[in-house]
Order: C-alpha cells, then sequence, then structure tokens
C-alpha cells in the first residue's frame, strides 16, 4: 500500500473509530443479551462467543475456592489437550488465543453491563475464555480498568483469599497509591538526597511498593507475576543502587536509579504505558535498520580517514629566521600557539595546505603539520571513532558546513566530489530509511486500529441484528392471544400513567424549588423580568446581524495592525495616538462582550469557548488598563498579540493550526516533557560536579559557558537544544570538563531519542483526522458567508429606506446568481482537469500546439471508459497533426480586416498554403524538434562560461558572443516558422508558446541594450526557463506546483499570521533593549559594573574616549519588520544564538546588557521553535499532501509526477513482476544430461 493510499483511508479510518467507540446498547437489549439463555446458540460464530459474557444475569461471580478448583480441573484438561494438539503437529492458528478487548489494562466493555460498585477491587472470576483455564482471576479498578492477577499462591504462602493479599491488591489498586508513587518521583527532582534522611525514606518506600506488588501478585513463579512485567524492573534497579550505595559510592552509575525512577513516572499512568509501548514497536522494526546503518557509517568512516586522516593539523606556522641554528627547537615552535596565524574573531588558527586548490598561508607564514586539531582537538579523520563522529556529524547535519569548510581547506576544493558523491547520499539514504520504517511502522499501526474498529463494529451489528430479531420473536409470540394483547394494552396504560405522574411530579419539584435556585437559574439564562427579556431579544437580533461580524472581524484587524505599529523609539505624538487606539479598542471589545452577555445570558455566553477567549482578554486589557502603572504588571501587554487569534472563528486554516497545536496536547506530548525532565535530571547528576570542578577548562575567564549543566534549568535548556539537533558545542564543553566517552555517549542516547520522540509526535499531528481533517468541512468560511451575507444585507437596506421592495430584486439576482455559479462550476472543473493535462495526452514531440479549451476530459467511471477515452484523445491529436494549417488569425481579424481573406486554391494563396503546410511539415518532424532542445542545453551551458575572469579571455568572450547570436536567431527563426506553420491564433494559446515568445523577446532588446551601452546580462538568465518547456516531466512538475500555489499561500498567510503575533510579543519584551556600549580598540562589551545605561557610555564619549561606541545588534526586536527578521533567522537556526544570548542578557531599555541576567527569556525562544517553526511545518506538509492527494483522486488514482509514457512504463513493469514465473525445469531429453539430473 502506498502512502497516499493510506493518506486517502485517514478519514475513513477516522470516521470508523470513532463509530466503534460510540457503538453501545440501549438498556433492552443488554438485559436481554445478559439474562436469556437462548441467544447464544444463535450466535455460532466462535469470534462472537468469545466476546459475550457467560449466560445468566450474574456476569461478574467472585472468585472463591470452588472457583479455584474449577480453573485447576480446567487448566490440567488444557495441558492434556496441549500435548495432543503438539503430538498431531497441529497448527498454531488452531490454538485458542486470548481476547483483545479483555486485555490487560483495557476498559471492561460495554456489552458486560456495569459492574456493581461492591464488585470493584474485588477477585473475580475471569472474564477472557482463553484465561479460565490459565489459573488467573481479574480485579476491576477504578474506570472498570481489568487488571489480571495470577490464582497461584503468592511467594507459596498467600492464597487469593488471603486478608493480606486481598489488603495488597485493594491497596496496588487504589488511585490514591499511584499518586503518591508519582509525588515521590517528581520530588526528588527537587530534593535528590541532599539531607541524608531524604535517602532512607526514599528507600523505605520503594521497598515497600515493590513489598505491596509483590505480595499482591506473587514474585515469578505464574503468569502476571512481579518479574514477569517489564515495568517492574525498574523496582530492581532503583532498590539495589540504593543498597549498593550505603556501601560503595557508585560514582556515575547512580544515574542508573535516577533514569529508572523517572521511568517509573510512566507506569503511574496506564494511558501514558501504553504509548510508551507503542513507542517501543518502531524501535524494534528498526534493528536491521540501525545495524545497516552503523554498517554504512562505518565505512563512510574509513572513506574518511583514508581520504582525510591528520590533515586538520595542517596549520599556518610563521617562518623563523633562525632555522639552521643548533639551538633551534623545531617542535617548540610549530606547536606553540603564539606561532599561528589565526583570522580575526576565530579561536582556532587557520587550516591549511599544500596543494594548487587549497587554503594558502599569508605572506611568512608555512603550511606544517603540528599541534592539535580544530574545535579543541575533537574535529578530526585521524582514527575511526573521530571519522565515525564526523561522519555521524555530516548526517545530523550539526554543524556540518564547518566539517566540510576545513576539510576542504586542508584536502584541497577538487575532494568536495567525496562530499557530494559519497558522504551526502549515503547519510542521506540512512536517514530516509530510518523515516521510511518509521512511517511503515506507524502506518501498520493505523490500519491494526482500523482493521480492529472494523471487526468490532461488524461483531457489534451482528450482535445487534441478533437482539432485534429475538425481540420481534417475543413481540409475535406474546401478540398471539386476545388475552396478552389485553394485558400487554394494559401495562402499556399502566406505563403512560407512570410517566404522567412522574412528569407531574417533575413539575411540583419545580413549583416548589427553594425561591434561590429558581432566581440563580433566571439570573443565568436571563430571564429577569420582561424589559430584560424583551433587551435580551433585541440584542440577540443585533449580535446575529452579519454586519456585527464583519465590524468586529475589522476591529480585530485595524487592533492588529495598531498593535504592529509599536516600535523604538517611538515620538510621543505617536505613542499618545497609539494609546487612543487601543482605548478605543477596548471599548469595543469590552461593549461586544456585554452585549453578548445580555442577548445570550451567563449560561449560554459560557457554553461557547470562543466567548470565554473573548472574556479572558477582555479581563486582561481592563486590567492592564487599571494596573498600567504597576511596573510589575506590565507584562500584562503581551496578551494584547493573543487577539489576532480571534480570526480563527472565521478562518479556517487558521482555525486548523490552532486545531493541530491542541491536539498535540495528549499522552506523546506529555511522554515528550518527561523524557525531557528525565534527561535533564540525568545529565545535571553526571556533570554537575564536573561542571564545578573544571570550570576553567572551557573558558579562559573561569565562567561557565552558557550550555551547561550545572543546574536543572540550564540542563532543560540543553537538552532542548539537543532534541534540536544542535548538540556539538554543547559536547566539546561537556568533553573538556568530564570523560570523553561518557559524554558522546549521553549526548548520542539524547539526540537519537530525541529525534525518534519528535518524529513520532510529527507523525502523529500529521495522521491524527478525526480532529483536524474535517475541520475545514466541518467548519465552513464564515468571513466568506458573512460578507455574502453583508453585501446582500447593505443593498436591502438602501431599499427598503427608499421604500422599495427588494424581494424581487434579489430574485432576480439569485437566478442571475444561480446560472452564474452553474456556468463557474462547470468551467472551473474544466480548468481543473486541464492543469494536468500532460500527464492524460500523450503528445508528440512538440506537435502543433493544442488550446486548452479544445480537449475535453471527464474524469472516467470506470478503467475501460478510461482507456477508450485516452485512446480517443491520443487519435485526436494524431488526426490534428496531418490536418491543413488552421487560419493564422481569429475571426475577429478577419472581420476587421477582409483583406486576410484568401483564396488557397490557385495563384498566391496556392503558394502561400504550401508554404505553410511545408513548414508545418518541418516544426513537427522530429529532427527538428532534437535540433531546438540541442539548441537550448547548449544555450544554457554557454551560461556557465560567463564567470569573473572572462574579461581576461578575450577568446572565449568572443565566442561566447557570436554563440549568443546564434542561439537568437536560431529562436527567432523558430518562432517565425511556428507562426506561419500553425497561425497566430493557435500559437498564442499554448502557455509554453507564449513563454519562448516573451524569452525570445527580453533577449532581442537586451542585445539592443548591449549595442546601446547598457548591461543586460542578468536577463540572459531566462534562457534557462526554455528547457520545462521541452521536457514533458518538467511541464508535469510545474504545472503540478501551480496547482499547489492557492494552498501554499493561504498557509504562508497563516504562518506569517503566528509570526506576527510572535513578533508582536517580541517587540513588548525585547525593543530597545538590544543596545549595548561597545570598546572598538578591545572589541569587547563594556562590563555590567563599568557602565550601566546608554547615559553613562554618552559621558565617557564625551570624555573623548574615541574607542567607545553605543551600538545595536544587527538583528533586534525594535519594530515588527526587524523582529520578523531576527525571527527567520530562528527559524533557518543559522546565526540564532546571537539573538538569543542577546535576548537573555537584556535588562531594561538603554540599559548596558549583564550576563544572563534575564535568564528565562529562553521560554519565548523556545514557545517559538514550537509553535511557531514544528506546528507550523505540520500544517504546510499536511497541505501539500492533501493538495497532491486531491490531484490524484480527481485524475483517477494516478500519479500526478509521472508522466504518461511513465505510467505505462510502470504498469508494464508491474504486470511483469507480478506474472508467476514457471520454475519447473523440463526434463532432458539427451542420455548424459538424463543421466546427470537424475544423480
Amino acid at each position: 500500500m502506498s502512502f497516499f493510499d493510506f493518506w486517502s483511508r485517514t478519514k475513513e479510518r477516522a470516521a470508523l473509530l470513532r463509530r466503534a467507540n460510540q457503538l453501545r446498547l440501549n438498556p433492552s437489549q443488554l438485559n436481554l443479551l445478559l439474562g436469556n439463555s437462548e441467544v447464544r446458540p444463535l450466535l455460532q460464530d466462535e469470534r462472537m462467543v468469545s466476546l459475550l459474557p457467560p449466560v445468566g444475569m450474574e456476569v461478574f461471580r467472585c472468585f472463591t475456592a470452588v472457583s479455584k478448583e474449577v480453573v485447576q480441573q480446567r487448566h490440567e484438561a488444557e495441558v492434556k489437550e496441549r500435548k495432543a494438539w503438539k503430538h498431531q503437529k497441529a497448527s498454531e492458528k488452531n490454538l485458542r488465543k486470548p481476547a483483545a478487548h479483555l486485555e490487560t489494562g483495557k476498559s471492561l466493555p460495554f456489552i458486560y453491563g456495569v459492574p456493581p460498585p461492591q464488585l470493584l477491587n474485588t477477585p473475580l472470576e475471569d472474564l477472557d475464555p482463553f484465561y479460565q483455564s490459565q489459573k488467573t482471576f481479574v480485579v476491576l479498578s477504578k474506570g472498570n480498568i481489568i487488571n489480571r492477577f495470577s490464582a497461584d499462591s503468592s511467594c507459596y504462602l498467600l492464597s487469593p483469599f488471603n486478608p493480606l493479599r486481598t489488603l495488597a491488591i485493594k491497596t496496588l489498586l487504589h488511585p490514591f497509591f499511584s499518586t503518591f508513587i508519582l509525588l515521590a518521583i517528581l520530588s526528588f527532582g527537587v530534593l535528590r538526597f541532599n539531607f541524608p534522611v531524604v535517602k532512607y525514606v526514599y528507600m523505605a518506600l520503594f521497598m515497600f511498593e515493590a513489598l505491596v506488588k509483590v505480595v499482591a501478585r506473587g514474585f515469578c513463579v505464574g503468569r502476571f507475576t512481579f518479574l514477569r512485567d517489564p515495568w517492574n524492573w525498574l523496582d530492581i534497579i532503583i532498590i539495589s543502587t540504593l543498597l549498593v550505595s550505603q556501601f560503595v559510592d557508585l560514582g556515575k552509575f547512580a544515574v542508573l536509579m535516577t533514569i529508572s525512577l523517572l521511568l517509573k513516572i510512566f507506569t503511574c499512568s496506564q494511558g501514558l504505558k501504553k504509548t510508551v509501548e507503542a513507542l517501543v514497536q518502531p524501535v524494534k522494526r528498526l534493528d536491521c535498520v540501525i545495524i545497516l546503518t552503523v554498517f554504512c557509517l562505518s565505512i563512510l568512516a574509513i572513506i574518511g580517514l583514508q581520504f582525510f586522516m591528520g590533515i586538520l593539523k595542517n596549520k599556518c606556522v610563521i617562518w623563523s629566521m633562525n632555522t639552521n641554528t643548533t639551538e633551534f627547537d623545531f617542535h617548540n615552535h610549530t606547536t606553540s600557539p603564539e606561532n599561528y596565524y589565526y583570522i580575526p574573531g576565530h579561536p582556532d588558527p587557520l587550516v591549511c595546505g599544500n596543494q594548487s586548490d587549497t587554503e594558502r598561508c599569508p605572506d611568512g607564514f608555512n603550511c606544517v603539520k603540528a599541534g592539535s586539531n580544530p574545535n579543541f582537538g575533537y574535529t578530526s579523520y585521524d582514527s575511526f571513532f573521530w571519522s565515525l563522529m564526523s561522519l555521524f556529524r555530516l548526517m545530523m547535519h550539526d554543524f556540518w558546513e564547518g566539517l566540510m569548510q576545513l576539510t576542504l581547506r586542508a584536502a584541497g576544493k577538487s575532494y568536495l566530489i567525496v562530499f557530494l558523491l559519497v558522504f551526502f547520499p549515503g547519510c542521506f539514504f540512512l536517514l530516509s530509511l530510518i523515516l521510511a520504517v518509521v512511517v511503515m511502522t506507524r502506518a501498520e499501526q493505523e490500519e491494526a486500529q482500523g482493521a480492529e474498529a472494523i471487526q468490532r463494529e461488524e461483531e457489534f451489528g451482528r450482535i445487534v441484528e441478533v437482539l432485534k430479531r429475538r425481540e420481534e420473536e417475543q413481540a409475535s409470540s406474546r401478540a398471539e392471544t386476545p388475552e396478552q394483547q389485553d394485558s400487554l394494552q394494559k401495562k402499556k396504560s399502566v406505563a403512560g400513567i407512570r410517566a404522567t405522574k412522574q412528569e407531574h411530579v417533575k413539575e411540583a419539584e419545580e413549583h416548589h424549588r427553594p425561591l434561590c435556585c429558581t432566581c440563580t437559574d433566571a439570573f443565568l439564562k436571563g430571564d429577569c423580568c420582561g424589559c430584560w427579556r424583551w433587551l435580551k431579544q433585541q440584542s440577540h437580533t443585533f449580535i446575529m446581524n452579519p454586519f456585527f461580524d464583519l465590524v468586529i472581524i475589522i476591529c480585530i484587524i485595524v487592533s492588529t495592525i495598531f498593535t504592529a505599529m509599536e516600535h523604538y523609539p517611538m515620538m510621543e505624538e505617536f505613542s499618545e495616538t497609539l494609546v487612543i487606539a487601543h482605548l478605543v479598542f477596548h471599548g469595543i471589545f469590552a461593549a461586544e462582550m456585554i452585549i453578548k452577555l445580555v442577548a445570550m445570558g451567563l449560561h449560554g455566553y459560557f457554553q461557547v469557548r470562543w466567548h470565554i477567549f473573548d472574556f479572558i482578554l477582555v479581563i486582561i486589557s481592563l486590567l492592564q488598563l487599571g494596573l498600567a502603572d504597576v511596573e510589575s504588571l506590565s507584562l500584562l501587554r503581551i496578551f494584547l498579540p493573543f487577539r489576532v487569534f480571534r480570526l480563527a472563528r472565521w478562518w479556517p486554516m487558521l482555525h486548523m493550526f490552532l486545531k493541530i497545536v491542541w491536539a498535540s496536547v495528549g499522552n506523546l506530548t506529555l511522554v515528550l516533557f518527561i523524557t525531557v525532565f528525565m534527561f535533564s535530571v540525568a545529565g545535571m547528576q553526571l556533570f554537575q560536579s564536573d561542571y564545578k570542578a573544571n570550570v576553567c577548562r572551557p573558558s579562559y575567564d573561569c565562567q561557565l559557558p552558557r550550555w551547561h549543566m550545572e543546574d536543572f534549568f540550564h540542563s532543560f535548556i540543553l537538552v532542548f537544544r539537543v532534541f534540536c539537533g544542535q548538540c556539538l558545542e554543547s559536547l566539546w564543553d561537556c568533553m573538556k570538563v568530564s570523560n570523553d566517552g561518557v559524554c558522546v555517549t549521553f549526548f548520542i542516547i539524547v539526540l537519537i531519542v530525541g529525534k525518534l520522540l519528535i518524529l513520532h509526535l510529527f507523525l502523529n499531528l500529521l495522521f491524527i483526522n478525526d480532529q483536524l481533517v474535517d475541520s475545514e468541512d466541518k467548519t465552513t468560511n464564515t468571513l466568506q458567508s458573512t460578507m455574502k451575507q453583508t453585501r446582500t444585507w447593505i443593498p436591502k437596506s438602501i431599499w427598503t429606506l427608499w421604500g422599495k421592495n427588494y424581494a424581487d430584486q434579489d430574485h432576480k439576482g439569485d437566478t442571475k446568481k444561480d446560472n452564474k455559479e452553474e456556468y463557474l462550476a462547470l468551467s472551473s472543473v474544466s480548468s481543473d482537469q486541464l492543469t494536468l493535462d500532460d500527464n492524460h495526452t500523450n503528445m508528440a514531440a512538440w506537435e502543433a500546439p493544442v488550446a486548452m479549451a479544445e480537449i475535453e476530459f471527464r474524469t472516467p467511471e470506470n478503467a475501460q471508459e478510461k482507456e477508450t477515452q485516452h485512446c480517443d484523445v491520443i487519435q485526436k491529436l494524431k488526426d490534428e497533426t496531418h490536418l491543413e494549417p488552421e487560419d493564422c488569425c481569429c475571426n475577429r481579424c478577419h472581420v476587421c480586416c477582409p483583406f486576410l481573406e484568401i483564396d488557397t486554391s490557385q495563384g498566391t494563396g496556392r503558394v502561400w498554403s504550401n508554404f505553410r503546410r511545408a513548414c508545418l511539415c518541418i516544426v513537427q518532424h522530429k529532427f527538428f524538434e532534437g535540433f531546438i532542445v540541442f539548441i537550448i542545453l547548449l544555450s544554457c551551458a554557454a551560461l556557465v562560461f560567463e564567470d569573473i575572469y572572462l574579461e581576461h579571455r578575450p577568446v572565449l568572450q568572443r565566442v561566447l558572443k557570436m554563440a549568443d547570436l546564434v542561439f537568437t536567431f536560431v529562436f527567432l527563426v523558430e518562432m517565425l516558422l511556428k507562426w506561419v506553420a500553425f497561425g497566430f491564433k493557435k500559437y498564442f494559446t499554448s502557455f509554453w508558446c507564449w513563454l519562448d515568445f516573451l524569452i525570445l523577446n527580453v533577449t532581442l532588446f537586451s542585445l539592443m541594450g548591449n549595442m546601446l551601452g547598457y548591461t543586460s546580462q542578468p536577463l540572459r538568465a531566462l534562457r534557462t526557463l526554455r528547457v520545462p518547456s521541452r521536457f514533458k516531466g518538467m511541464r508535469v512538475v510545474l504545472k503540478v506546483l501551480a496547482v499547489m500555489l492557492p494552498s501554499m499561500f493561504s498557509v504562508l498567510l497563516v504562518i506569517l499570521v503566528i509570526w506576527l503575533f510572535f513578533s508582536m510579543i517580541g517587540v513588548n519584551l525585547f525593543a530597545g533593549k538590544f543596545s549595548y556600549c561597545y570598546n572598538d580598540t578591545s572589541e569587547e562589551l563594556f562590563s555590567f559594573y563599568v557602565v550601566k545605561n546608554k547615559s553613562e557610555c554618552f559621558s565617557l564619549m564625551d570624555l573623548n574616549f574615541s574607542e567607545v561606541n553605543w551600538k545595536t545588534w544587527t538583528f533586534n526586536f525594535d519594530n515588527v519588520g526587524m523582529s520578523f527578521l531576527s525571527l527567520l533567522i530562528m527559524g533557518t537556526s543559522s546565526g540564532w544564538m546571537d539573538i538569543m544570548y542577546a535576548a537573555v542578557d537584556s535588562r531594561q531599555v538603554e540599559d548596558q546588557p549583564r550576563y544572563e541576567i534575564n535568564m528565562y527569556m529562553y521560554l519565548y525562544f523556545i514557545c517559538f521553535i514550537i509553535i511557531g517553526c514544528f506546528f507550523t511545518l505540520n500544517l504546510f506538509i499536511r497541505v501539500i499532501i492533501d493538495t497532491i492527494h486531491q490531484q490524484r483522486h480527481k485524475f483517477g488514482g494516478k500519479h500526478v509526477f509521472v508522466t504518461d509514457q511513465q505510467q505505462k512504463y510502470l504498469r508494464t513493469i508491474k504486470k511483469r513482476f507480478s506474472e508467476k514465473l514457471n520454475n519447473t525445469v523440463p526434463r532432458p531429453q539427451e542420455t548424459g544430461q538424463k543421466k546427470l539430473c537424475e544423480a
């Protein structure tokens, strides 16, 4: 199954899962299913029998000693039966299997009814027929969750009926027990055994938990015991490490206890446990892929080792004049860092080479292999391990350009071919393979869920059908005698009397309801008095007017524009204008809220989620106005840009984006957050002491680097950065302060786990369609409907004011509109079907251009009609190529210019007709088309030789100039021949002919400009646009991209709105704070203790300190435009560290920055990376896939990027490989061959 086939079934699968989860039986059917013993024989299907509960009303039977004896007998009988099956070599398919709907951890199916409350947390007989002979029993916990235990004695001492074991089971399944363990685990991240007593408390707590589990389940003998669950192995690791740590200092191995403890968080929630188990399934499928990846990376590492071993040690060393003296120490001279040549601003010396195409040293320096490798010695190909690390760095795209530049500087530019043909394709292949396996596993899981839902729906339909048939039989048997009919009527009359009595009782209860409840209900619903109800009705009519929504939309847009106009520095008059505008909009939105509250009442208003969002924004804006002078509450202004999200109520694409963000809040995201938390705590425990003890190794000023693990917040930020794919610089810092092997192992594990989790989250959001795909279908484009109603409402109001009836006009307009819509619908279908005409029509190489409107294409209903229609179109095109040349001009030209009418049967007209026919034969000949394609490729190749050195090559310059004239002349002749052959009418109906015509005109104008002395060299690049018009595959791709442009622009508009939101928040947070006082002499920032703000910096400048300068970072947040540019740098992950560092160091407006004084501003950039990059990328890819799928579905499931000839080839290959080959070898007839064959 292809990806698009899987994607096409996404909606169907989502709807199927929703239906399967909503299947319910009514009470009468449930009673009939559980209480009637005659229903079971009607369901003879074995699959159906396994789903149904036992016959009789006692579905849930307590597990007693008698039940245990029965189970023991069944177990012995099954053991004998299995031995017989094994002796008969029966297949495993005939063996009974556990029921999927009764697995441990799942909720009790609805067909079993609701268990009595007194049976919760009580041992019951197993409901699954498979386990009824496996010596097990079940216990239903809160929420009717199935928990299965072994019926054998726990630790050979405690039977299932022992009070101690019963107490242990109730304690284990109590929700408070799991909550208590979860709180203890979370508190570990804060306390971390800083106090000696805490260590013993945790040890006692986890030993008590393990003891409860062992007593309740048993230790290891039997099913569902303590050690049979891999999650319980975490308890063994925790307890063993705690006990061993009492006698031995575990050092860094103590992190195993931390990881195990944090992994126990998943066991506290059944949903998290199932999510983790589902994530482990693709990892099992990746075992062979991981082995292949390591093997291929090893081969690439060996290639890098052989090509580039030791070359990165080449450095430019200053040449000493005392090299001939005996006192000169060459080794000390070449290993001394002060003798190396450094590029300003770079900590490493310049890497050089001695080949002609390598980096050359400046005068006075020689290229010598000496010293250590770049990047603190961690970037090299000197050994297999370091070469493997370099290739892994290339595959992960972590600062790969720096590695390639260093290699090319030392080895030479010719070795770029090794990167382009070996390293990059190999890494791309491995990443694609891993991605394909993960996606396939995810698709298989989705298909398995769909198949299970289909089976559940079919079984439910079978049950309902049998129950309905049984009810009909019972009803017909009851209505056979008159007495029974009379009794039935009496029962119905009694039931009616009871129903009327119940209604009277309800009315009496409402009548005697306390006055406070009645007043509260009237107040919430807005039914206090007649005047209020009249006001409510008038307000409701007002807010339901389409013009009201349009005004609110305009106000939101204008308010967003005013918010985006804030910048630094602002003039006082402009600032006052913005304040007044914000006051006006605050009043408008507050009035909107009040009107809706009056019209809908409190109860009705807060039933709509968008109204709750509006209410929160209005309250925050009013608080911001009232507390504007309070400095600590000035950050309330950052909530004003949230108002732009109100447009999602009328904008389907933005609404879909918000649903994607909301759908991400689930078990998978929680697993991702817990994983980040776990790695943060583990990293802090591993490297905290190393960063404190060796703080002077990473930096000369003995200051911790920005990315470290000395505290939890910095460790959390560093793990998030590694999850984003950038771990190299942090890994180098870690290796400088700690053990290399520990750092490499930790960072690689974090990187791989993070990438897999993010990939799963991305696929999960991409494939969640039960909430997202239907959003665009269910959420109508209210904005367009509002505009449509407003256009009708305005002229209707004008006609009413004039005293005329608008009904007739409206009716006429609707009639015309209906006709127009019908016409537009037909034309749009034709245009859509013709957008990919190259994909469905087999044109010869540049035959006569056919007008788009002349080809009629309808989506065929079946394959036969499709093939017939395809052949008709091909035959029609072939016939057209042998017709007489069409008229040169259109009919209007002949009407305006009668002299264009020429008699082609005699005289000059006949000569002209023969000439056109000859031109048509020339143009349609395959050699002519091949010659034109050759000239096009030759003209494109000529552009390659136009470089900066062309002025020093006069011969080549003259050749290119003459070739340019020849190419232009050939293309001009081609155009004239096609004009004569096809005529202007047919020539200018083809888009590609128009493109050739425009390119030729531009070329002619550029030649004229060169003759007049004007430079028009960049216009020559337009020649390359001729290439797609001659190759069918390129035309197909370009036309598909043209079809995708509207949806892509819609998504880009949503992305711009999201980025505008973050830009406005960035302006509110950082406007005027990205400036600093700079020392031009030392090329460093002044310390905060020397210069505190702009005034002190200018005072130094007034004292004639010429090296002092007040500067602003290139990328800042002083206005929305610069904020957009800074966020673009953040989104591309290129140079975004400087922006983040400036934000973290910022203090107040025009203050000198201080090192990490505003550390929590990291969270702003984290939110932008998650929402502004990750979710927008998901939306973009979703829309592109959906658009391609729609185009594919429109043309009968054919691949939109494949031409007709390629499609035929694929069908032939598929048919050839689908045929079964005859493997039987004919017996030889010759005597010698026959003997050899028999031997």
